[in-house]
């Protein structure tokens, strides 16, 4: 099975609290602070790309439909939470 690895990096402020070691994920990105500052990602052995533009429209690029995704340093969360797409679905996107 192929794999498909995310990084996603996101606006943080551990001054004001607002960290995933104080927040859950849900509450982290439904706040009106969070920002996807940029995305790499991987599709199996292919290089990794990066970008901090049009984040949506690569997302809805990528070939999530077959491989397994890894998404890098996110807490433990069921399984059917871990689709990237959760993210920019709480923002409203």
């Amino acid at each position: 099975m192929p794999w498909l690895f995310l990084d996603f990096e996101t606006y943080w402020d551990s001054s004001a609290g607002y960290t995933l070691k104080k927040l859950s994920v849900e509450e982290y990105v439904r706040d009106p602070r969070f920002e996807v500052l940029c995305l790499a990602w991987a599709y199996d052995d292919e290089p990794v790309s990066y970008n901090s533009n049009n984040i949506q429209y690569i997302l809805s690029q990528l070939p999530f439909s077959d491989p397994t995704v890894c998404l890098h340093r996110l807490p433990k969360l069921p399984v059917r939470r871990l689709h990237p797409v959760r993210i920019l679905r709480y923002r409203g996107g």
